[in-house]
């Protein structure tokens, strides 16, 4: 596939930012709305980790609420979003189980791939 090619075609060895390359292109291609900003670019205290990273990135980005994917349900507490102000949210399983982003590009249409995507409403997770 053309597209997988263009895109896995680098001679970058930080895998950090061919990764961040690659979404970037992804969303591009797939007309997504969104800005993709890697943590490191935000400027925050050293030391952060885990949850406090997260909720530090959503109010220096000037976030209202964090959206994961729905892997990481049982990582965070909705009350301690709360707790911050902000509102946690995940996005639901897609509605056709593939094995990848790759698998879906090889085997979906990008109009296809992009209606589920811009289709999906997140599950707030103080309301499940």
């Amino acid at each position: 596939m053309p597209l997988l090619s263009e895109m896995l075609a680098t001679e970058e060895d930080n895998v950090a930012i061919m990764n961040t390359a690659l979404l970037r292109r992804l969303a591009e291609v797939l007309r997504l709305p969104t800005r993709i900003v890697c943590a490191s670019e935000i400027g925050l205290e050293g030391g952060l980790s885990g949850v406090d990273k997260v909720l530090a990135l959503c109010k220096a980005m000037g976030g209202s609420s964090y959206l994961n994917a729905s892997g990481g349900v049982g990582l965070y507490d909705p009350e301690t979003f709360e707790a911050a102000g902000l509102g946690l949210k995940f996005i639901p399983p897609p509605k056709q189980r593939s094995a990848s982003i790759i698998d879906d590009l090889m085997r979906r249409s990008l109009p296809e791939l992009t209606e589920d995507l811009m289709g999906t409403t997140p599950i707030d997770a103080s309301r499940k």
